[in-house]
Protein backbone atom coordinates (compact mmCIF):
# COMPACT_ATOMS: atom_id res chain seq x y z
CA UNK A 1 0.00 0.00 0.00
CA UNK A 2 2.75 2.58 0.72
CA UNK A 3 5.24 1.49 -2.76
CA UNK A 4 1.28 2.47 -4.42
CA UNK A 5 1.10 5.62 -2.50
CA UNK A 6 4.76 6.42 -3.67
CA UNK A 7 3.88 5.40 -7.31
CA UNK A 8 0.89 7.94 -7.50
CA UNK A 9 2.77 10.78 -5.91
CA UNK A 10 5.38 10.18 -8.38
CA UNK A 11 3.20 10.05 -11.24
CA UNK A 12 1.06 13.31 -10.08
CA UNK A 13 4.29 15.12 -9.62
CA UNK A 14 5.64 14.38 -12.97
CA UNK A 15 2.62 15.73 -14.79
CA UNK A 16 2.80 18.45 -13.10
CA UNK A 17 6.45 19.07 -14.12
CA UNK A 18 5.03 18.24 -17.37
CA UNK A 19 2.22 20.56 -17.53
CA UNK A 20 4.32 23.42 -16.27
CA UNK A 21 7.50 22.75 -18.72
CA UNK A 22 4.79 22.56 -21.37
CA UNK A 23 3.51 26.32 -20.12
CA UNK A 24 6.38 27.21 -20.08
CA UNK A 25 7.45 26.53 -23.52
CA UNK A 26 4.16 27.78 -25.30
CA UNK A 27 4.73 31.30 -23.75
CA UNK A 28 8.55 31.42 -24.98
CA UNK A 29 6.84 30.92 -28.72
CA UNK A 30 3.87 33.23 -28.37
Amino acid sequence: MNIHLQLHTTYITYLYICETSFSYLLQLYI
